[in-house]
């Protein structure tokens, strides 16, 4: 795999990334913290809309690797019954309820 997937991984802390990946996202110094940053902003939103408001259904849009702290993770933390469904099946098939 090559990309922003792949960087995004390895900036938190995954294992889905090659020596190759690695190299090349250590050019960006500052690109971590905003992996960080973001990360922490679905984890907040995530677990605020689970938890607080109720929403037991969430569309995952550009869900990428399975690296940890995913929004169904996160959801069913709060609320054990929460459904998650990737944004691109939503698109392939836009018939089936999200």
């Amino acid at each position: 795999m090559q990309g922003q997937p792949v960087d995004r991984d390895y900036y938190l802390g995954g294992n889905e990334n090659t020596d190759a990946d690695r190299e090349a996202a250590r050019l960006v110094p500052h690109v971590p913290l905003a992996a960080f940053e973001n990360r922490e902003f679905l984890n907040h939103a995530v677990r605020f809309l689970a938890a607080q408001s109720g929403i037991c259904q969430f569309i995952d849009m550009g869900h990428g690797l399975p690296t940890g702290g995913n929004v169904h993770q996160l959801a069913r933390e709060h609320n054990p019954h929460a459904r998650r469904r990737p944004g691109s099946d939503c698109l392939r098939q836009p018939s089936l309820p999200c």
